[in-house]
Protein backbone atom coordinates (compact mmCIF):
# COMPACT_ATOMS: atom_id res chain seq x y z
CA UNK A 1 0.00 0.00 0.00
CA UNK A 2 1.26 3.48 -0.91
CA UNK A 3 2.67 5.64 1.86
CA UNK A 4 1.40 9.20 1.38
CA UNK A 5 3.48 12.18 2.39
CA UNK A 6 1.90 15.20 4.05
CA UNK A 7 2.87 17.29 1.01
CA UNK A 8 1.11 14.92 -1.40
CA UNK A 9 -2.05 14.87 0.71
CA UNK A 10 -2.15 18.66 0.91
CA UNK A 11 -1.96 19.01 -2.88
CA UNK A 12 -4.77 16.52 -3.55
CA UNK A 13 -8.51 17.15 -3.27
CA UNK A 14 -10.74 14.61 -1.52
CA UNK A 15 -12.33 13.15 -4.65
CA UNK A 16 -8.98 12.62 -6.37
CA UNK A 17 -7.60 11.03 -3.21
CA UNK A 18 -10.53 8.60 -3.13
CA UNK A 19 -9.97 7.75 -6.82
CA UNK A 20 -6.28 7.03 -6.23
CA UNK A 21 -6.96 4.85 -3.18
CA UNK A 22 -9.65 2.86 -5.01
CA UNK A 23 -7.39 2.37 -8.05
CA UNK A 24 -4.61 1.21 -5.75
CA UNK A 25 -6.97 -1.33 -4.17
CA UNK A 26 -8.21 -2.49 -7.57
CA UNK A 27 -4.66 -2.87 -8.96
CA UNK A 28 -3.82 -5.08 -6.00
CA UNK A 29 -6.49 -7.63 -6.89
CA UNK A 30 -5.27 -10.73 -8.78
CA UNK A 31 -8.35 -10.96 -11.01
CA UNK A 32 -9.87 -7.85 -12.68
CA UNK A 33 -13.16 -9.70 -13.26
CA UNK A 34 -14.14 -10.37 -9.67
CA UNK A 35 -17.27 -8.62 -8.35
CA UNK A 36 -15.11 -6.45 -6.07
CA UNK A 37 -12.85 -5.38 -8.93
CA UNK A 38 -15.85 -4.55 -11.10
CA UNK A 39 -17.43 -2.54 -8.29
CA UNK A 40 -14.20 -0.63 -7.70
CA UNK A 41 -14.00 0.23 -11.42
CA UNK A 42 -17.61 1.41 -11.40
CA UNK A 43 -17.05 3.55 -8.30
CA UNK A 44 -13.93 5.13 -9.80
CA UNK A 45 -15.92 6.09 -12.91
CA UNK A 46 -18.63 7.64 -10.75
CA UNK A 47 -16.08 9.65 -8.80
CA UNK A 48 -14.36 10.76 -12.03
CA UNK A 49 -17.72 12.08 -13.27
CA UNK A 50 -18.23 13.90 -9.97
CA UNK A 51 -14.75 15.41 -10.25
CA UNK A 52 -15.32 16.48 -13.86
CA UNK A 53 -18.54 18.20 -12.81
CA UNK A 54 -16.71 19.95 -9.99
CA UNK A 55 -14.06 21.20 -12.41
CA UNK A 56 -16.80 22.56 -14.66
CA UNK A 57 -18.05 24.80 -11.85
CA UNK A 58 -18.23 28.56 -12.20
CA UNK A 59 -14.85 30.21 -11.54
CA UNK A 60 -16.12 32.08 -8.49
CA UNK A 61 -17.08 28.90 -6.65
CA UNK A 62 -14.60 28.01 -3.95
CA UNK A 63 -13.27 24.45 -4.26
CA UNK A 64 -10.90 22.44 -2.09
CA UNK A 65 -8.04 22.81 -4.55
CA UNK A 66 -5.23 24.97 -3.26
CA UNK A 67 -4.62 27.76 -5.79
CA UNK A 68 -1.21 28.66 -4.41
CA UNK A 69 2.00 27.56 -6.10
CA UNK A 70 5.65 27.50 -5.08
CA UNK A 71 7.54 30.76 -5.46
CA UNK A 72 4.68 32.88 -4.14
CA UNK A 73 2.40 32.45 -7.16
CA UNK A 74 -1.34 31.96 -7.29
CA UNK A 75 -3.55 30.39 -9.99
CA UNK A 76 -6.57 32.19 -11.43
CA UNK A 77 -9.05 30.87 -14.00
CA UNK A 78 -9.73 33.18 -16.91
CA UNK A 79 -10.35 33.31 -20.66
CA UNK A 80 -7.43 31.99 -22.70
CA UNK A 81 -5.10 34.30 -24.55
CA UNK A 82 -5.26 33.31 -28.23
CA UNK A 83 -2.70 33.76 -30.97
CA UNK A 84 -3.97 35.24 -34.25
CA UNK A 85 -3.99 31.76 -35.79
CA UNK A 86 -5.94 30.27 -32.88
CA UNK A 87 -8.46 33.10 -32.94
CA UNK A 88 -8.96 32.58 -36.67
CA UNK A 89 -9.42 28.81 -36.25
CA UNK A 90 -12.01 29.37 -33.49
CA UNK A 91 -13.88 32.26 -35.13
CA UNK A 92 -16.97 30.14 -35.90
CA UNK A 93 -17.37 28.72 -32.40
CA UNK A 94 -19.40 30.22 -29.58
CA UNK A 95 -17.10 28.88 -26.87
CA UNK A 96 -14.14 30.89 -25.65
CA UNK A 97 -11.34 28.61 -24.42
CA UNK A 98 -10.48 28.89 -20.74
CA UNK A 99 -7.10 29.00 -19.07
CA UNK A 100 -5.37 29.39 -15.75
CA UNK A 101 -2.70 32.00 -15.17
CA UNK A 102 -0.01 31.94 -12.50
CA UNK A 103 0.82 35.38 -11.13
CA UNK A 104 2.59 36.63 -8.03
CA UNK A 105 0.19 36.65 -5.10
CA UNK A 106 1.75 39.87 -3.80
CA UNK A 107 0.92 41.59 -7.09
CA UNK A 108 -2.66 40.31 -6.91
CA UNK A 109 -3.01 41.64 -3.35
CA UNK A 110 -2.22 45.16 -4.59
CA UNK A 111 -4.25 44.79 -7.79
CA UNK A 112 -7.51 43.90 -5.98
CA UNK A 113 -7.40 46.80 -3.50
CA UNK A 114 -9.54 48.46 -2.23
CA UNK A 115 -12.47 46.24 -3.30
CA UNK A 116 -11.13 43.09 -1.61
CA UNK A 117 -9.27 42.71 1.65
CA UNK A 118 -7.42 39.51 0.71
CA UNK A 119 -6.78 37.13 -2.18
CA UNK A 120 -8.93 34.50 -0.44
CA UNK A 121 -11.93 36.85 -0.46
CA UNK A 122 -11.23 37.69 -4.09
CA UNK A 123 -10.96 34.00 -5.09
CA UNK A 124 -14.43 33.39 -3.68
CA UNK A 125 -16.08 36.17 -5.69
CA UNK A 126 -14.24 37.04 -8.89
CA UNK A 127 -15.48 36.33 -12.43
CA UNK A 128 -13.59 36.11 -15.69
CA UNK A 129 -14.72 39.62 -16.58
CA UNK A 130 -13.32 40.92 -13.28
CA UNK A 131 -9.79 39.99 -14.30
CA UNK A 132 -9.92 40.99 -17.97
CA UNK A 133 -6.46 42.29 -18.83
CA UNK A 134 -4.84 41.01 -15.63
CA UNK A 135 -2.60 38.55 -17.49
CA UNK A 136 -1.20 41.28 -19.76
CA UNK A 137 -0.73 43.64 -16.82
CA UNK A 138 1.04 40.94 -14.79
CA UNK A 139 3.36 40.21 -17.71
CA UNK A 140 4.12 43.93 -18.07
CA UNK A 141 5.14 44.05 -14.40
CA UNK A 142 7.22 40.85 -14.67
CA UNK A 143 5.03 38.81 -12.31
CA UNK A 144 3.42 36.31 -14.73
CA UNK A 145 4.89 32.79 -14.61
CA UNK A 146 2.78 31.08 -17.29
CA UNK A 147 -0.68 30.59 -18.81
CA UNK A 148 -2.07 27.07 -19.18
CA UNK A 149 -4.73 26.51 -21.87
CA UNK A 150 -5.73 22.87 -21.49
CA UNK A 151 -8.03 22.64 -24.53
CA UNK A 152 -5.62 24.12 -27.07
CA UNK A 153 -2.93 22.36 -29.12
CA UNK A 154 -0.18 24.49 -27.56
CA UNK A 155 -1.30 24.49 -23.92
CA UNK A 156 1.43 26.61 -22.30
CA UNK A 157 2.19 30.26 -22.96
CA UNK A 158 5.19 31.86 -21.26
CA UNK A 159 6.00 35.56 -21.02
CA UNK A 160 8.92 36.96 -23.03
CA UNK A 161 10.92 37.21 -19.80
CA UNK A 162 10.09 34.90 -16.92
CA UNK A 163 10.75 35.88 -13.32
CA UNK A 164 13.57 33.96 -11.63
CA UNK A 165 11.18 31.91 -9.49
CA UNK A 166 8.65 31.20 -12.25
CA UNK A 167 10.07 27.72 -12.81
CA UNK A 168 9.22 26.80 -9.22
CA UNK A 169 5.57 27.66 -9.92
CA UNK A 170 5.69 25.78 -13.23
CA UNK A 171 7.18 22.65 -11.62
CA UNK A 172 4.64 22.83 -8.79
CA UNK A 173 1.80 23.08 -11.33
CA UNK A 174 3.12 20.11 -13.32
CA UNK A 175 3.42 18.13 -10.10
CA UNK A 176 -0.24 18.83 -9.37
CA UNK A 177 -1.22 17.71 -12.88
CA UNK A 178 0.69 14.45 -12.41
CA UNK A 179 -1.08 13.87 -9.10
CA UNK A 180 -4.47 14.58 -10.67
CA UNK A 181 -3.75 11.73 -13.07
CA UNK A 182 -2.48 9.48 -10.23
CA UNK A 183 1.18 9.61 -11.36
CA UNK A 184 2.27 10.20 -7.80
CA UNK A 185 5.73 8.66 -8.20
CA UNK A 186 6.59 11.01 -11.08
CA UNK A 187 5.18 13.89 -9.05
CA UNK A 188 7.62 13.15 -6.23
CA UNK A 189 10.60 13.85 -8.48
CA UNK A 190 9.30 17.32 -9.25
CA UNK A 191 8.48 17.92 -5.60
CA UNK A 192 12.17 17.43 -4.81
CA UNK A 193 12.75 20.85 -6.37
CA UNK A 194 11.05 22.46 -3.38
CA UNK A 195 13.32 20.86 -0.79
CA UNK A 196 16.41 22.95 -1.54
Amino acid sequence: MKRWSAYELKKMDDVLFAICVLNERKDGLPNPYTPLSQKLSQTVKTLENVRNNMQGAEPNEVTTRDNRLAGGYILLSTYATLTDEEAMALRDTDETPEAVIAIKEQFLEEWIKPEYSSPDEFLGEYTFDTIAGLSAEAELHGVLAFEYREDLDDPFLFPATCPDDAMLAFADFLSGKLQENCYTEASKYLDCLFSF
